[in-house]
């Protein structure tokens, strides 16, 4: 039996047996544009892998987010099974079958078979993301495990991966990781001055990506979910944050014990080892950006009565916000419109974004993609970013993708998740929590150099 492992695209990995594909994840090919056109892959998606795709068995989606759940690139795999992580509400999941998609829903913390030499582990979180355990056995049932964690850092079943990992010879670690720009990084302060991102630090990349392999007690890592570019005009200057494929290794201490591949890999396995040749796509090198008007956009369009009610009525569902923000406001065709006021926090948040974008976001519950498309404008006043006090988990995770509006319902949902929780990371969570208050109250450059003292 034939096993083989490719990485490709942004987010994507390709395992088949006997040179059938039986699983990828995550496809976005680069025929596609994500977050309203703000974002290109930045290598081309060869034909080979394209077609292993578009035949797989099954096909694993990670999470809502357009660079992982892209509709345009996933109706060419239309004969295929979509595997999905368990969710409160299961937005997702309904969301795919009532376009016309084959899907299952899997319980978290379980293998389950999925070939003759293959099985798979899914974890779930209630940011909406979930992470793929692949246990692969060659022609001598020898075990290599792929931690597939994409976006979501592990969080809320770290320790429990962690303990699974050790137990194999080779793990492989594919996570997120580079300066940051994959969040909202287009932020300006109470004076209209633009807040510069820790991205603009550049930290190097390698130290990073070896921290988190010791986390999870891996031996090898690929650079994985983070091979994009900004194709916008209003959203071209981000691409100076982004970071380059090969500076991945910067700060990468070599060990005897721990490798770090190059992005883009083809792996065979067989004898209880690895073989690992370079797929090398042919980069994507935008040079001129893009008119937003190619997306529908125009920055001078002002909304209508409706439209204005529609959005009061998506933030005013939200109830957490009261608490967190005395005014949330959205600036459109240069005129501003008051969403939340009287609230009982006192950080204020003001949005400038274009109305096409803005309505389909509003419409389609999907107001993280604004976030990350880095072209809205972001004003904070009185709060250090979008996380203290909380915007982004409780609109764009809790209630676009979970159905979490009421307090009550909040309540639920958080449930829902921790009582899938080993002891271990239900405590692990505490301190993350503790450890995030902490940080709140830190700036960049100390949050900077606490890092790099830490990454020695």
């Amino acid at each position: 039996m034939d096993i083989k492992l490719e990485t490709i695209g942004n987010a994507t990995l390709i395992v088949s047996e006997n040179n059938k594909s039986i699983l990828s994840t995550d496809p976005w090919f680069d025929s596609d544009d994500a977050y309203f056109g703000s974002w290109r892959l930045s290598h081309k998606f060869p034909i080979e892998q394209r077609e292993k795709v578009e035949n797989s068995k099954y096909i694993f989606i990670s999470h809502f987010h357009p660079d992982h759940l892209n509709l345009i690139s996933l109706k060419h795999c239309k004969k295929t099974t979509i595997l999905l992580a368990q969710h409160y509400a299961s937005r997702v999941e309904n969301d795919l079958r009532r376009i016309g998609f084959n899907v299952i829903s899997l319980p978290s913390r379980k293998w389950i078979n999925i070939g003759e030499k293959t099985r798979i582990m899914i974890f779930n979180n209630e940011r909406q993301d979930s992470a793929l355990l692949i246990e692969l056995k060659d022609r001598l049932n020898r075990k290599s495990l792929v931690l597939n964690l994409n976006d979501s850092g592990g969080y809320g079943f770290e320790k429990e991966v962690a303990t699974i990992a050790k137990k194999y010879k080779n793990s492989f670690y594919l996570q997120l990781h580079g300066w940051g720009d994959a969040d909202m990084i287009n932020l300006f302060d109470k004076e209209g001055i633009r807040i510069a991102p820790i991205a603009i630090k550049k930290f190097p990349v390698g130290k990073d990506i070896k921290a988190g392999m010791k986390k999870f007690n891996c031996n090898v890592a690929i650079p994985f979910s983070c091979h994009h570019q900004y194709q916008r005009r209003d959203s071209f200057w981000a691409n100076e944050f982004v970071t380059p494929v090969d500076l991945m290794i910067e700060g990468f201490d070599k060990e005897r014990e721990c490798i770090l591949l190059p992005a883009f890999q083809k792996l065979s396995f067989d004898n209880g080892t690895f073989h690992a040749d370079n797929i090398n796509p042919e980069k994507l090198k935008i040079v001129e950006p893009l008119h937003e008007s190619i997306f529908g956009d125009d920055w001078n369009e002002i909304l209508t009565k409706n439209q204005i009610n529609q959005c009061k009525d998506y933030f005013a569902e939200i109830k957490i916000l009261s608490n967190n923000y005395k005014s949330i406001i959205l600036r459109v065709g240069g005129i501003e419109h008051e969403m939340l006021k009287f609230g009982r926090g006192k950080a204020k948040i003001k949005f400038e974004v274009p109305s096409f974008s803005l309505m389909k976001s509003i419409r389609g519950e999907t107001f993280d993609d604004l976030l990350i498309s880095n072209f809205m404008r972001t004003q904070l006043i009185n709060c250090k970013d979008l996380y203290t006090p909380d915007f982004t988990m409780s609109v764009c995770k809790y209630s676009d993708n979970g159905g979490a509006k009421s307090l009550k319902e909040l309540e639920k949902y958080h449930n829902f998740y921790n009582n899938q929780r080993e002891l271990k990371d239900k405590l692990n969570l505490k301190f993350l929590k503790f450890k995030s208050i902490l940080k709140s109250r830190l700036n960049n450059n100390l949050i900077f150099k606490l890092k790099s003292a830490l990454r020695k």
